[in-house]
């Protein structure tokens, strides 16, 4: 059993060229042979064909994950950001640490609140509202990534599904071509089964036990290939079960055709309802995440009541009566 390819395919790289070199070096040799016929040359100039598609297809495929170069390119664009962060939070930067003292000075001084006082305790208490928000926040996040992971999936699913309804038209497309093939080599193997049958010659005298004449078995050989070929031309072109269809190969092409369309149908039918899903889930992330103005009335409004209620001192209490 041979190991599983790993990346990189160095070695499936190599066995393809050395593969295409013997191939060559037999088309070469059978060209020089007049005991080869001219099918054999062309079966082995098409594999050599084929590798060579393959080989390109495997380097194409290795080419995908070599990206050492975009990786170089994202994490020089992630320092650049984090640099700018870096001196925004830095002594004189937008966003240094006095900027936040100042502006808690100054809410402070209009909020009439004593400048001595925790000004984040007193938010604090009010937070369980915002909190509530925040949670329809991440919910909208991840109602959006999960339409997101739905969308690729039926698209995935849509993807092999589409394919799969391909290869049933394309089969419908190559039947007369096939159907003629499977026709000629029926008629092929029943001559090359005669022929060799009636080189056999008949023991003489009969042996008591029997042993079989190589040329002989190598008849029956011929049979059998004749045999099943003209079995599977039977079963296409025998009466078909649908009226409108001919034959029963004709009605199993057109089953699987309408088959695989039918299914990439409702795969795109999901697909495109992911689609919709997805883009209205976005817009719902993307209002959440807007500042407060993505917030609706009644939500600031909910917020800031629990605000004004941290910030409101009680009452004082009513001095019992007379």
């Amino acid at each position: 059993m041979s190991p599983t390819p790993t990346y990189p395919l160095t070695d499936e790289v190599a066995a393809i060229d050395q593969q295409i070199a013997d191939l060559q070096r037999t088309a070469d040799q059978a060209q020089a042979s007049s005991s080869v016929s001219a099918s054999q040359v062309a079966i082995a100039q098409k594999a050599i064909r084929d590798l060579t598609t393959a080989k390109a297809e495997i380097l194409e495929k290795e080419r995908l994950w070599d990206r050492t170069a975009q990786l170089q390119r994202a994490l020089a664009e992630r320092k650049a950001v984090a640099d700018r962060a870096r001196q925004a939070l830095g002594a004189g930067g937008s966003l240094a640490a006095q900027r936040k003292t100042d502006l808690e000075a100054a809410l402070k001084a209009k909020a009439g609140i004593d400048p001595t006082d925790n000004l984040d305790a007193l938010f604090n208490a009010a937070k369980g509202a915002d909190d509530t928000l925040q949670t329809d926040d991440n919910t909208a996040r991840d109602e959006w990534q999960s339409a997101a992971t739905a969308l690729a999936n039926a698209t995935q699913d849509y993807d092999s599904k589409a394919a799969a309804a391909e290869v049933a038209w394309t089969a419908i497309q190559n039947s007369p071509r096939s159907l003629d093939e499977q026709l000629s080599k029926a008629q092929q193997r029943l001559a090359e089964a005669d022929g060799l049958t009636a080189a056999v010659a008949l023991p003489s005298p009969a042996p008591t036990t029997p042993v079989l004449n190589p040329a002989a078995a190598e008849a029956g050989l011929a049979w059998k290939d004749f045999v099943d070929t003209f079995d599977g031309l039977t079963d296409a072109t025998k009466p078909a079960t649908v009226a409108v269809r001919a034959d029963k190969g004709e009605q199993d092409l057109v089953a699987a055709w309408e088959s695989a369309r039918d299914a990439a149908r409702n795969a795109l039918a999901v697909r495109l309802d992911a689609q919709k899903t997805l883009a209205e889930k976005q817009r719902t992330h993307e209002q959440r995440q807007s500042v407060r103005p993505g917030r609706s009335a009644s939500e600031r409004q909910a917020v800031l009541t629990e605000v004004r209620k941290a910030l409101t001192p009680p009452p004082p209490p009513t001095p019992p009566g007379p």
